[in-house]
């Protein structure tokens, strides 16, 4: 898929407006990682990883008694990232 953008003057900085509703279909929030290939001339606009997704839900298989009192801390924790 490939759309056109405009490049913006922002204070002392240029940016570019993406849609809202790819935004959202890619799964962005309020971070982002942008690669960049200098020999190519590109740029990669990507979602960041989040290294800590699916601990909640794994460490919630296994049975209560089963979990130390710091596991059951890391099931309650926020993540900020996310």
């Amino acid at each position: 898929m490939q759309i056109d953008v405009t490049i913006r003057t922002i204070g002392n900085s240029k940016g570019i407006i993406l849609p809202k509703q790819y935004l959202e279909e890619f799964g962005f929030g309020e971070k982002a990682i942008l690669e960049m290939d200098p020999e190519a001339k590109t740029f990669t606009l990507r979602p960041p990883d989040f290294p800590r997704k699916g601990w909640a839900e794994a460490l919630e298989a296994f049975p209560p008694e089963e979990l130390t009192t710091e596991e059951r801390n890391w099931l309650e924790f926020e993540d900020e990232g996310q």
